[in-house]
């Protein structure tokens, strides 16, 4: 929590470790999908050699810099642990609404999701986020996907290039 709140980085070597040893768990066995690792060309190459270079695609969803700091800092998500809804401040009429799924006073806003420390987290993860496009993209593994359009079309595009039937 301590690097999230400040919008820094969780050190490579715990990162690796915690990653590495989840994949290696026997649900993992016939495939996962990683959300947000690697963050760091380090993290790329240590998941590389840990399956053996065995990744099929690596889903690179583009989204203009000013786009992330507005939607970041617009997100709050409900508290109530089986609801976990994630939300817009500004489709809801603000933090103080109940939540719109569970009916519930619980709506919070994540300390990493305030804007100064999104465009504290950018300014520090964009430069490897390209490092990381052109790592993949070398491999020829890399797919790139429109996240500015609404999420259906983002996950439709997603599926098309991934060869999944939707």
């Amino acid at each position: 929590n301590k690097y999230m709140s400040t919008g820094a980085l969780v050190p490579d070597d715990i990162t690796i470790n915690m990653i590495l040893e989840r994949i290696g768990e026997e649900d993992c066995r016939n495939g996962f999908i990683l959300d947000g690792f690697p963050r760091t060309l380090e993290q790329a190459e240590s998941l590389h050699k840990a399956v053996n270079g065995k990744i099929n695609s690596v889903v690179y969803i583009e989204v203009a810099e000013n786009e992330l700091v507005k939607r970041l800092s617009d997100r709050v998500i409900c508290t109530i642990k089986t609801c976990n809804a994630i939300l817009s401040k500004s489709d809801i009429g603000g933090i103080d609404s109940n939540c719109p799924k569970c009916d519930k006073p619980a709506l919070s806003q994540r300390e990493d999701d305030l804007p100064e420390v999104v465009e504290n987290r950018l300014k520090t993860q964009i430069p490897l986020v390209k490092q990381l496009a052109d790592y993949y993209n070398n491999k020829d593994i890399l797919i790139s996907v429109d996240g500015e359009q609404n999420v259906d079309m983002v996950e439709s595009e997603i599926q098309m290039k991934l060869g999944i039937n939707q």
